[in-house]
């Protein structure tokens, strides 16, 4: 079933840019529906669920630098964020 909705697929006028913080074009490449309803001697049960892709057009993300590390002794690694601990590993060597 089509419900004729075209204006959010289009990458140029899809009227969706105020979501963005920015002036990017932004557009729905792929939208899916799917729903169901359940009726048997006990009662009924429906549910729907619904998702979409959306893409920003002209999008540049920065590549991410690489650094070079070389694990050539035993040592301890934290990663720490306001003074919670969400993980800790040691490297002990071959």
């Amino acid at each position: 079933m089509k419900l004729g909705i075209q204006s959010i697929f289009d990458q140029n006028n899809s009227g969706l840019t105020k979501i963005l913080n920015n002036s990017e074009p932004l557009s729905v490449s792929k939208a899916v529906q799917k729903a169901f309803i359940e009726v048997n001697e006990e009662g009924a049960e429906a549910a729907a669920a619904s998702a979409m892709v959306m893409v920003g057009c002209c999008l540049t993300l920065d590549e991410p630098q690489v650094i070079k590390f070389t694990a050539d002794r035993p040592f301890f690694v934290a990663i720490i964020s306001n003074e919670t601990i969400y993980f800790t590993a040691t490297y002990r060597g071959n």
